[in-house]
């Protein structure tokens, strides 16, 4: 039971991690490179901002004392048969602890069978297909190993990834399953649509792409971060632990406009992602009434969220 807790927790934490790097990294210390990394842990990319020297200075502060202390609290937790839940049905939300790992059961498929299931409606399916398509649209290779033209650090791969554009229909065509995956309970999709977006501002500025396109998915990428609180907003507690802000128009602006965005291009780009907002909004309400959803869905008690924060 207590592995479990520990595997769930981890896969939770990636996602978060992933977020936070880019859609809520406005006021860390921001480095060149981010690291992407396959199923197995190989590295295949180096690009975006990193926080990882004030969470070690943060780490190796702490006195044995407080080491001991929270290694107590800890077990204490992963003791509890209430955060045990909380962590499944938060897990049950996004991508899950055994496709983050890449040994699901929709990843044993061949990728045109898993687009047939995602053509069905099925979440998870249409979650995972939404996943591949961003990566391929992205970075030129798909999320899965499997399917992948070429295997991680060889030649073909390198050259691949170095001669790739980003394809901006395969995006939106991801976001689009990732959006119909959040309607049907895949909320943290909402969560992986802002931070793709967020990293497309980057490589369409590094290829040098029209000012439109970038402009384009910086707007879109703070409208998701928007529509995620709004979606969340009867478990705000629990999405405040997430770090989920409105820094991502902070952190994709200086991206985009590295000596600083004009007063007047910031205003205009905050109105649009509100307007574009508002749009999803719209289509989210839509679509959940559609299938008998609430608009609004309340998943922990007080009590849970409580908790949640206690243990994190």
């Amino acid at each position: 039971m207590k592995k479990l807790v520990v595997l769930v927790i981890i896969a939770i934490a990636a996602t978060f991690l992933f977020w936070a790097l880019f859609i809520c990294s406005g006021d860390a210390t921001t480095h060149e490179k981010y690291t992407l990394k396959d199923n197995y842990g190989q590295v295949v990319k180096t690009n975006a901002p990193l926080v990882g020297d004030k969470v070690e200075r943060k780490a190796t502060s702490k006195s044995k004392t407080a080491n001991r202390s929270g290694s107590e609290d800890f077990e204490t937790c992963v003791n509890n048969k209430s955060y045990l839940s909380v962590f499944k049905r938060l897990d049950g939300l996004g991508l899950g602890q055994e496709n983050l790992a890449g040994r699901g059961h929709y990843q044993e498929l061949t990728l045109d069978s898993l687009a047939s299931y995602a053509g069905t409606g099925d979440p998870e399916a249409t979650f995972l297909y939404g996943l591949e398509l961003i990566s391929k649209g992205l970075f030129g290779f798909y999320q899965t190993e499997r399917y992948r033209e070429y295997k991680v650090g060889t030649p073909e791969f390198k050259v691949n990834m170095k001669e790739h554009k980003v394809d901006i229909e395969k995006l939106k065509l991801g976001e689009d399953y990732l959006f119909k995956s959040a309607v049907q309970g895949k909320l943290l999709a909402l969560g992986e649509i802002a931070a793709y977006f967020a990293i497309a501002v980057k490589e369409l500025k590094e290829q040098g792409s029209t000012e439109k396109q970038i402009s384009q998915f910086l707007v879109e990428s703070h409208a998701y971060v928007l529509l995620m609180k709004d979606a969340f907003k009867k478990d705000a507690v629990i999405l405040e632990a997430m770090a989920v802000d409105n820094k991502s128009l902070n952190t994709t602006l200086k991206i985009a406009f590295p000596g600083g965005a004009p007063k007047d291009v910031r205003e205009l780009l905050l109105t649009r992602a509100k307007e574009r907002f508002l749009e999803l909004k719209e289509r989210w309400k839509r679509n959940r009434e559609y299938y008998g959803y609430d608009i609004y869905p309340d998943l922990f008690t007080n009590e849970e969220e409580m908790l949640y924060i206690k243990c994190n």
